[in-house]
């Protein structure tokens, strides 16, 4: 399985809470999962999101 993203959307911003259960979730699932940050070129903001995959 190819790595996939959980992303924000302009409709639904996702808090620390909700990424970290989500993350919970996806662990208890079976899944490798990676909390990332990063900032985007040309962008002064941060973006968060959860990367996750089978091993």
């Amino acid at each position: 399985m190819q790595r996939q993203r959980i992303e924000n959307t302009a409709r639904q911003e996702l808090n620390d809470e909700d990424r970290l259960e989500l993350c919970r979730l996806l662990i208890k699932a079976g899944y490798t999962v990676r909390l990332v940050k990063e900032k985007p070129e040309g962008k002064n903001r941060y973006e968060k999101y959860i990367e996750y995959w089978e091993e």
